[in-house]
């Protein structure tokens, strides 16, 4: 069997201005991590951005327990760029469940972002997130 993205596809010009996301990125430090129900704890991330010709970024977000290795959290979804603008859409869903939209602006190589909306299926564990917070990139 052969994957049929397996082929170089042309980058969509809609996300030209994306390109120098394409790749794999990792984490150069461990990051740390807490939430009032778990102990504090340390992870890494590799962050992988791809495309198949269409007018989005793919992209594939991976953490890692610093010490042990093991999978923590993972994101995956689209990037999108609002037609003759600087305006951009995160599309991401988590594998705990949760769903997330962030728009901002793209201005050079840095990423503003701010969450527009959340959604999670109906069986998510406690407690629930309620807002993800801005972020620059």
């Amino acid at each position: 069997m052969s994957c049929p993205f397996s082929h170089s596809a042309e980058l969509n010009p809609a996300v030209l201005p994306l390109d120098w996301l394409l790749g794999t990125w990792q984490s150069d430090e461990p990051g740390e991590g807490s939430f009032p129900s778990i102990t504090p704890f340390r992870y890494t991330e590799t962050l992988h951005f791809s495309h198949v010709g269409q007018p989005v970024i793919n992209f594939m977000f991976n953490a890692f327990h610093a010490e042990s290795k093991k999978p923590l959290h993972r994101e995956c979804g689209f990037i999108r760029i609002q037609p003759g603008t600087n305006r951009v859409a995160f599309i991401i869903a988590q594998n705990s469940g949760l769903v997330e939209i962030e728009e901002g602006e793209l201005t050079g190589q840095q990423l503003t972002l701010h969450s527009t909306a959340l959604a999670r299926t109906s069986f998510a564990k406690q407690p629930y997130v309620q807002q993800a917070y801005p972020a620059e990139a």
